[in-house]
């Protein structure tokens, strides 16, 4: 009822129709991204400065995860047959060592140089881009 009243008092039957229906697709292109984040009590829509906060905070989640592994481990005392240590429950859940992640600065010219020897193509990934677009 209510799109039948939309559609009913528009200028633009056809129009107002499609906006409908791509509204229903999942495909309204409206943008709900995030116009600013409170980082350490500031408030900041500045998008390098949420990008490395993003950034700090998911790189800071292996230290943590292996932190609170470590302080569960001193809290169970001591190992028999080494099955309480950290290293044997994630060996035990993952079926092979828990890698550790390390980063490194990248340059645009780095990426630049990774994006250009893609093959042309239009085929496109998970993100829906063809290569030709992204070159």
């Amino acid at each position: 009822m209510d799109y039948d009243r939309h559609i009913l008092n528009s200028n633009d039957v056809l129009r107002t129709s499609w906006k409908l229906i791509n509204k229903e697709l999942g495909k309204d292109h409206k943008n709900y991204g995030i116009q600013s984040v409170n980082i350490n009590g500031r408030s900041t829509s500045d998008h390098q400065i949420i990008a490395d906060a993003f950034n700090k905070h998911f790189t800071t989640i292996p230290d943590m995860i292996n932190q609170n592994i470590n302080a569960n481990y001193c809290l169970t005392g001591t190992s028999v047959n080494n099955q309480n240590k950290p290293s044997s429950s994630l060996k035990r859940v993952f079926q092979s060592p828990f890698p550790s992640i390390k980063y490194h600065c990248t340059a645009a010219k780095e990426i630049e140089n990774i994006i250009m020897s893609f093959k042309s193509s239009n085929s496109c990934g998970h993100e829906e881009v063809p290569t030709k677009l992204l070159k």
